[in-house]
């Protein structure tokens, strides 16, 4: 049995429960060089680091879309919609909420 948070104890606040890793596609550089010119990488937009959307609920990054809903795939099996409170504050402190997905 998996204990489901409420929504008002759930992170809502930047990152909320996403997950901040180092990037793999410039190895946490933030940039890559290519013909003796240097690029910001396009997968973490120069930061190093990749956010990875989780579960509102149980912070595990796999997680199925169905439609409109969103079903955590491999921890509580918890289900939310797009513009979830939790869901929607899983971006980078300091920009603008997501729209959705």
């Amino acid at each position: 049995m998996a204990w489901i948070a409420p929504v008002n104890e759930m992170l809502t606040d930047p990152p909320g429960r996403a997950v901040i890793l180092p990037c793999g596609g410039c190895a946490a550089k933030g940039s890559y060089t290519y013909g003796g010119e240097t690029y910001a990488c396009p997968d973490c937009q120069g930061r190093g680091q990749a956010l990875w959307r989780a579960c509102p609920a149980c912070g595990d990054v796999a997680f199925d879309k169905r439609g409109q809903m969103y079903v955590c795939a491999a921890g509580c099996g918890y289900r939310w919609g797009e513009d979830h409170p939790a869901w929607l504050a899983q971006h980078w402190p300091g920009e603008a909420k997501p729209n959705a997905a």
